[in-house]
């Protein structure tokens, strides 16, 4: 973590550093960066991360029931992630 009065200063070396070791920076509260040789590789690396992350969260959302009772396992993936407030 970075205090806040440092971010500015601290916070584009430390991404520079984890882009060196890892493909992809989560940046919180921001979002993420990602590297490649290529734009197209680099835009792959930021797709692989947002799909990974969804896998993670979509057990939380679902409850045992639906898992077991869908009909189309396919289309527990095509729902929102985000429920919308009413």
């Amino acid at each position: 973590d970075i205090a806040y009065q440092d971010y500015l200063a601290a916070a584009p070396q430390r991404v520079a550093e984890a882009l060196a070791e890892h493909p992809v920076a989560v940046i919180r509260g921001h979002g993420i960066c990602a590297c490649g040789e290529t734009l197209d590789q680099a835009y792959k690396w930021s797709c692989a991360l947002e799909h990974s992350a969804r896998i993670a969260h979509l057990p939380g959302e679902l409850s045992l029931n639906e898992m077991q009772t869908a009909q189309d396992p396919a289309s527990l993936c095509q729902r929102p992630l985000i429920k919308p407030e009413r």
